[in-house]
């Protein structure tokens, strides 16, 4: 269905004005040629919404409240929630649904205005949906997909270092990356004498979902840069779930997820 709506935007015959992003009064279709096909497949199908005003704000920064309610509406037949959160309200109905991610920070847990960044958002999708996005990958995989980007680093350590070596070799990369380290897009693994590359339960699914997600096009490079750190658009969420509903589709298991 998703690769179908996409297509049928890409065509001269647009979606009705009511059911495509020509509805937004902040919306030009020639500025954001790159963006509506997607955004009309999502409000086609009421995943995305306006606002009173007719405005779609396309350049604001998504929310976490606004992408979990954008999820368990694509979504609709996927429940995963972990945390009893309270309240009644549109957020807190879609986060019930929307489990939350052990990477994310205090803040994201109580802060419904939190704007996520990139990476917050694949470790999120990475952390549900039954481990579809978080495969294990081979070693030359995991390196393959994060090299070639100037802010994603990941410093493999093979196994010649003695322990005290080790251990000073680490504090000198952790204290060369400062604040860039996990969330920033900077890790450190370790591979074994057969070739083998193993990590911290922080390190390693992080480098294993920045991995899929270049390896799946769901996220990828752009200049070189990967932008882990960037927060992401209303409008760049649009064009993400569309991704993510078209890939779903054509590896065959979205309708266990989505009644769209």
């Amino acid at each position: 269905m998703y690769a179908a709506l996409l297509a049928l935007s890409l065509t001269a015959t647009s979606l009705p004005a009511a059911a495509s992003a020509q509805a937004f009064t902040d919306v030009d279709r020639n500025q954001y040629a790159w963006a509506v096909p997607a955004l009309d497949a999502m409000v086609a199908n009421g995943v995305i919404n306006g606002f009173e005003d007719g405005s779609f704000k396309p350049t604001k920064e998504v929310t976490k409240a606004e992408f979990a309610s954008m999820i368990t509406r694509l979504f609709d037949k996927y429940h995963a929630s972990e945390k009893d959160l309270p309240g009644d309200d549109w957020a807190a109905k879609a986060l019930r649904k929307m489990g939350t991610s052990q990477f994310l920070s205090e803040e994201f847990d109580k802060n419904n205005g939190y704007q996520m960044t990139r990476l917050e958002i694949a470790r999120w999708i990475a952390e549900n949906f039954d481990g579809r996005f978080d495969q294990d990958l081979p070693a030359n995989e995991l390196i393959q997909y994060t090299s070639g980007m100037s802010d994603v680093k990941v410093y493999v350590l093979d196994n010649s270092y003695g322990p005290e070596e080790y251990a000073k070799v680490m504090d000198e990369i952790q204290a060369k990356v400062g604040d860039n380290y996990l969330m920033g897009g900077h890790y450190i693994l370790d591979k074994d004498a057969e070739g083998g590359i193993s990590g911290s339960d922080m390190d390693l699914p992080m480098v294993r979902t920045i991995a899929n997600f270049n390896k799946a096009g769901l996220m990828t490079p752009y200049n070189g840069q990967f932008r882990p750190t960037d927060k992401i658009s209303r409008i760049e969420t649009a064009v993400f779930l569309t991704k993510l509903a078209t890939y779903m589709e054509k590896q065959g298991f979205l309708k266990e997820y989505s009644s769209k």
